[in-house]
């Protein structure tokens, strides 16, 4: 046996002189460089081993030999958080209650769920309570900062280490708990940040010092419990308002006040609810935002590093927002927060104690003895670097030896970030989601590098390790502004569709179904949760799921039926719901289950290469070896690559369920109707009367015209299965604002991208009142934007414009007699051009007038489709050259420009205009359609109205349609289509190109057709206009003169008659729809 080697020292007091009380990490380095791996540290009479090499500490990780002490300032910090998750000693009954209920709250699947996370959010701080319903989550959290970035400009510092406290307290709270402290907005510290820094200061100091010296300090001791009961009081404020606001939640403060023990029952004690939420509110992010700092400066002092980071971004995101399902995808950057992680953990130090209590326990190839109830502490910024492990170069930053290859090849216990064992952060999902993230976010916009060049590494350590000091300059790439990086931030993404999205199902009866057992092997949730996932996609694929603990097949598995098995392995240990199954596999000597058929998936984190998977892998393999049949290969994941669903999915969809369906030979998706309901509200019903709107979903929106031609689209719609229309009908589409235009009133009146307002006061209003709101939302979706301004508005913005000459300037747009409403220039567009204006956001909004729908013909018929209706659009995008090239965006065609297929949109359907309708006897009224451009829409709808009537078997008197367009090539819409017509003989079609050598126009057409029009008309044709108002100038200009010559060719005189005659035709047999 050999001696533990001892610092020298002081009498009573030790070698207390040999450590920095304001670095201790760094003194203990210190001491092992001269004392080597191992040296008993003794200060004021009480011994704590130090460990600093990894062939010790191996020894220390296992679980039988050694647990945690809590020793140190983790004892200190139990003045606060009693026997919470991080400061519980071994067996006590509170820790094992809490880790159970919280523990599946940080699975993957809801890490996954938090990223974008939809929560009713509170706020604290003379702030109201308010409701949140989109990116509620890490992300939003992490834009906020890289907004405060952009606006921060690149001229001035950026306190690094402040800037992640906030980020990572502001995001922890809103995750976990549903409360938004909003402290990325204020120039001080957060109050509980301030009670912390000093509560755990203090904490540290007194783990270091005798206690009669800490009696003596009354000063310290009166602020140090002036802060515990401010950090509590702060907790309890938290949990009242969610008991005063209660939601149904899956996050962690509803486990702490809802959740059961699934083991003994019991729920929290109200004591241990406080201590728990304070715990994760300190460790939550104390830990993170020392992480993320070390990280950036890691990076961003290896220029070279920071560029192979900007390109895999780049690489894999590219311009657009960056998803969950990205993050997986980020391996270097996951590499560069292990490589940090080794040289700076920010929990520097694992407290042991031996389990034996009676006899030493030896360690170090039977070297060193410690002795019962004895504290170990190993040094992990030392352990991290062993050179025995790492290498010659282990004190540099070199991210590729953290590969996930070269992870799987390092000595087991090699890298222990996050802790050990059972006694883990159980929050390391999270934790590594924000430091992949946000490292994400700032590659992606920002050119980044150290303010001060010759900064060297300063830590401070408060328990934690952190940085000190750190300021870095950020920069935003070319062509970004703070505008443009917030659309792209906040940018929603494409819906996609599953893999058996265009699937064909049909309905399926219970008792049909083939009976499925599905068990699982968990402990943080996530793989119940695939379990739950799978049960219920089971009826799709013609099976009935029952789901059960993987200890409740224990000896008894069905033969009857497949047997899926999802289970995870927990540092080569299985679930606590799986032990007694696996014991009884590892027991079983003969082939006692060759009539089960199974499929294992399992569940493992790569970063504890040893033990990776072995849980699955042996149950796999044992069920094999018992005689089961294995219906596909094992399905593995790892957890911390952060694509777990996606994996699953991939592997059930693709090859489990194939397989099961050759095997059991179903050939039909035979879902069960879902016996789910859940219902949505619009806010827009605020507005608008509920029974005037209904929802139709995309189909389609193509483009019909060629590039660099006024555009026209063709959107198709379903219906849902109250709606019902008549051809020629017309449907009203409520729009949305175009997205550039509300960022141009935001930017105006300066306003940041999350802005609540609540409308006040006794004024009649159409906006929503009395409750808080996005500002983007009112803009969006409640008022007119981009309607033309009135006199009236453009006299109330120059009185709001102090400046004389901008005053004149606005009064003289007007001043050649044209109108603001003939420029097409709104009430935003003249506050952009008087930009000494005082006037309120409140003024600028009582100025505008309500959104309203806009009215389209549809081109369709019911005899087609009755569940389905089509609009053909031209879109309006026009610059507008009076005042600094206004780009004048038609609100509604932009809108449907941008829509995508499944997407939701309200809508109406209208009768059209008298008069305007399909002939009553199609057999006998012969039809003459006049149409330019988008004009054509109700036409179509009466050219498929025929063809259907046609195929039916009914006459049809004859049809002529007269077509104005551009040329053949750019925008002859349903071209095709209307040769298909014409050869079926349902009409005959007369194009007239305008953009083509000798600019024929429509009405040029019906003059050369003359005389056929006159024999219509004799046969009692009803005549149809749709197009402007220009086009219906023209073409009376051509019937009148086609009536005086059809009336001098007979001799007569009748140009006093013509009026007559017109008006008798108005009310009857010529319809007219014009537009703007």
């Amino acid at each position: 046996m050999t001696e533990i080697p001892q610092p020298p020292g002081l009498p009573y007091i030790g070698s207390l002189f040999e450590i920095d009380p304001k670095f201790t990490v760094k003194s203990l380095r210190r001491l092992g460089d001269i004392h080597g791996p191992i040296y008993d540290l003794r200060i004021v009479n009480i011994s704590r081993i130090v460990v600093c090499n990894h062939e010790l500490f191996d020894e220390l990780c296992d679980e039988n030999r050694f647990v945690k002490s809590v020793s140190g300032p983790l004892s200190q910090m139990r003045n606060l958080v009693h026997d919470s998750l991080f400061t519980a000693h071994p067996n006590e009954q509170n820790w094992g209650i809490a880790h159970r209920i919280l523990a599946p709250a940080f699975g993957p699947v809801p890490i996954q769920e938090m990223f974008h996370g939809i929560y009713p959010i509170n706020t604290l701080f003379q702030i109201e309570i308010v409701s949140l319903t989109k990116d509620a989550g890490i992300y939003d959290i992490a834009s906020q900062l890289v907004l405060k970035w952009a606006r921060h400009g690149s001229s001035k510092p950026i306190n690094v280490q402040d800037d992640c406290t906030r980020f990572t307290l502001d995001a922890v709270t809103l995750c976990a708990m549903g409360v938004r402290l909003n402290s990325l907005y204020s120039e001080e510290k957060h109050p509980f940040v301030q009670a912390m820094d000093g509560f755990m200061r203090e904490s540290n100091y007194r783990a270091q010092r005798p206690a009669f010296l800490t009696s003596l300090l009354w000063w310290s001791r009166k602020q140090y419990d002036r802060d515990i009961s401010f950090i509590r009081k702060f907790a309890k404020d938290l949990i009242d308002i969610r008991r005063s606001n209660p939601t149904e939640d899956q996050d962690i403060l509803n486990a702490l006040i809802k959740g059961r023990d699934p083991k003994t029952g019991q729920q929290m004690s109200e004591e241990s609810i406080i201590d728990n939420m304070v715990t994760f509110l300190i460790a939550g992010h104390e830990t993170t935002s020392g992480g993320i700092s070390f990280l950036l400066y890691h990076i961003v002092k290896n220029q070279e590093v920071w560029k192979k980071v900007q390109k895999e971004v780049n690489d894999v995101v590219g311009s657009g927002r960056i998803t969950s399902k990205h993050l997986s995808k980020l391996r270097y950057i996951t590499t560069c927060v292990r490589e940090s992680l080794r040289l700076w953990p920010t929990i520097p130090v694992i407290a042991f104690k031996p389990t034996e209590k009676q006899f030493p326990t030896i360690i170090g190839q039977d070297k060193f003895a410690i002795m019962p109830r004895q504290t170990v502490i190993a040094l992990l910024p030392a352990i991290h670097r062993d050179p025995d492990v790492w290498g010659d170069d282990a004190e540099e930053f070199r991210p590729e030896r953290m590969t996930d290859e070269n992870l799987s090849t390092l000595p087991r216990n090699a890298w222990k970030a996050f802790g050990n064992g059972a006694r883990g952060c159980i929050g390391r999902p999270f934790a590594m989601t924000e430091m992949v993230l946000i490292t994400a976010l700032l590659a992606q916009n920002f050119d980044v590098d150290q303010y001060d060049p010759s900064y060297e590494l300063d830590v401070d350590q408060i328990v934690t390790l952190r940085l000190r000091d750190f300021f870095l300059r950020a920069k935003l790439k070319p062509g970004l502004d703070s505008v443009q990086l917030a659309n792209r931030l906040f940018n929603d993404q494409e819906p996609r569709k599953g893999p058996d999205a265009e699937a064909a199902v049909t309905p399926a009866v219970k008792d049909s179904l083939k009976p499925i057992t599905v068990l699982y092997g968990s402990n943080t949730g996530t793989c119940e949760s695939l379990a739950l996932n799978f049960t219920h996609n089971a009826s799709r694929y013609g099976f009935d799921a029952t789901m059960l603990p993987l200890d409740s097949a224990l000896e008894k598995l069905p033969t009857d039926r497949p047997v899926i098995i999802l289970t995870a392995s927990y540092e080569g240990q299985p679930a606590g719901n799986a032990v007694k199954f696996v014991s009884w596999l590892e027991k079983i000597k003969e082939p006692i289950l060759s009539g089960v058929s199974f499929a294992v998936f399992g569940c493992g984190n790569s970063d504890w290469a040893a033990t990776f998977h072995r849980i699955p892998k042996l149950i796999d393999r044992l069920l094999s070896e018992a005689g089961a049949k294995r219906l596909l290969d094992l399905g593995l994941v790892d957890v911390s690559s952060m694509s777990v669903q996606e994996t699953f999915e991939d592997w059930s969809n693709n090859k489990l369920w194939p397989a099961l369906r050759a095997k059991y030979d179903i050939t039909e998706l035979r879902p069960l109707p879902s016996e789910l309901r859940v219902e949505f509200a619009n806010h827009l019903r605020q507005t608008f009367k509920e029974n005037e709107f209904i929802e139709a979903s995309v189909i389609e929106n193509r483009l019909l015209t060629a590039p660099g031609v006024k555009a026209k689209r063709h959107l198709e719609l379903a219906l849902p299965p109250n709606a019902e229309y008549k051809v020629g009908d017309y449907l009203h589409v409520l729009p949305v604002n175009p997205q550039v235009t509300v960022q141009r009133a935001m930017r105006y009146f300066h306003l940041a991208e999350g802005t609540y307002m609540k409308v006040t006061g006794g004024l009649s209003t159409a906006l929503p009142t009395g409750t808080e709101i996005y500002v983007e939302e009112v803009l969006s979706r409640y008022v007119e934007l981009c309607q033309p301004a009135t006199q009236r508005n453009m006299e109330r913005i120059a009185q709001s414009t102090p400046d004389l000459t901008e005053q004149e300037s606005l009064r003289q747009i007007t001043a050649s007699g044209t109108s603001i409403q003939d420029k097409r220039l709104g009430v935003l567009d003249l506050l952009e051009h008087a930009t000494s204006s005082t006037m309120s956001f409140a003024d600028f909004l009582s100025m505008l007038t309500p959104l309203r729908a806009r009215t389209y013909s549809i081109s369709s018929s019911p005899l087609k489709n009755a569940r389905s209706c089509s609009l053909s659009v031209s879109i309006v995008d026009n610059i507008e050259p009076n005042v600094a090239a206004t780009r004048v965006l038609g609100i509604s065609t932009h809108y449907i420009s941008h829509l995508k297929p499944d997407q939701r949109i309200l809508c109406s359907i209208r009768p059209s205009n008298p008069g305007f309708n399909f002939p009553d006897s199609p057999e006998n009224t012969p039809m003459v359609m006049v149409c330019v451009g988008s004009g054509i829409a109700p036409f179509r709808g009466f050219l498929q109205e025929r063809s259907c009537r046609a195929k039916q078997g009914q006459k049809l008197a004859p049809a002529f349609l007269f077509f104005g367009c551009k040329s053949p090539t750019d925008d002859r819409i349903y071209g095709s289509e209307l040769d298909q017509l014409e050869e079926a003989g349902i009409v005959t079609v007369r194009y007239a190109y305008s953009g083509l050598p000798g600019r024929e126009h429509v009405q040029d057409k019906l003059w050369d057709e003359r005389e056929t029009l006159i024999g219509m008309y004799k046969q009692g044709a009803r005549f149809y206009l749709c197009g402007p108002v220009a086009l219906r100038n023209s073409v009376l200009t051509v019937v009148k003169k086609i009536y005086m010559a059809a009336a001098e060719a007979n001799g007569k005189d009748e140009g006093d008659e013509y009026e007559d005659w017109l008006g008798e035709m108005n009310r009857g047999r010529f319809a007219v729809d014009t537009f703007a």
